[in-house]
């Protein structure tokens, strides 16, 4: 079974990421960190060994992300789907500089720390009006499909003794803003795949593209 939403799951236990993240915004020639309830990454200035151009720049875009956040007046619940979808990025951001850092791949290794920071900036910058919206989440599939979902903090927490509660999805339902991870299921043969989607927009409208249909 193929899960991509668990691998950012196991970053985020493993590396102690429930985090309220910062990023120290990097002068010229000076370090950066990205601080972490378990420790900090540092990020070296330019010119000098390490340097990672766009783990610097991530790093800073991250960091005024957090004190926007901080200095909100949106809802408790806005600001929690905000901190949520934060935690993911510095999480995807951590694992992206090890791959950089680890291989061959430089700044190519961090286009899904782009993308994850970059929907963070696309959230700050419209908030929805309400903290419950209409969501839409279709399949794209030749087969019909089933969809349940559970929330990514949830998913997060699932453990033997801690079995997760799907729920089954309809079209048009309402659901709270935050992070949820979709299961999908194909009818015919019950293939599974999981996607992560962010409730924020409204209505919020996904397709979702599992791994089978590609």
């Amino acid at each position: 079974m193929n899960d991509p939403a668990k691998a950012i799951a196991t970053v985020l236990f493993v590396t102690s990421l429930a985090i309220a993240a910062s990023a120290a915004t990097p002068s010229t020639g000076e370090e950066a960190i990205l601080v972490f309830p378990g420790g900090q990454i540092n990020l070296p200035p330019p010119g000098t060994a390490g340097y990672i151009r766009g783990a610097s720049s991530l790093a800073s875009t991250l960091s005024k992300s957090n004190k926007q956040i901080g200095s909100s007046k949106l809802s408790p619940a806005l600001v929690g789907a905000l901190s949520e979808q934060r935690n993911i990025a510095a999480a995807v951001l951590a694992n992206d500089l090890l791959i950089a850092r680890n291989t061959s791949a430089g700044n190519v290794a961090f286009s899904n720390s782009e993308k994850e920071i970059g929907w963070l900036r696309q959230m700050l910058a419209s908030p929805p009006q309400h903290d419950i919206v209409v969501t839409r989440i279709t399949v794209r599939s030749e087969q019909p499909c089933a969809l349940h979902y559970v929330s990514f903090e949830d998913y997060q927490r699932a453990s033997e003794q801690n079995p997760l509660q799907w729920q089954s999805y309809n079209i048009n339902s309402p659901l709270p803003v935050r992070a949820y991870i979709f299961r999908v299921t194909r009818i015919t043969d019950s293939r599974t795949t999981f996607e992560r989607v962010t409730v924020w927009d409204e209505p919020t409208v996904r397709e979702v593209i599992p791994l089978f249909s590609q």
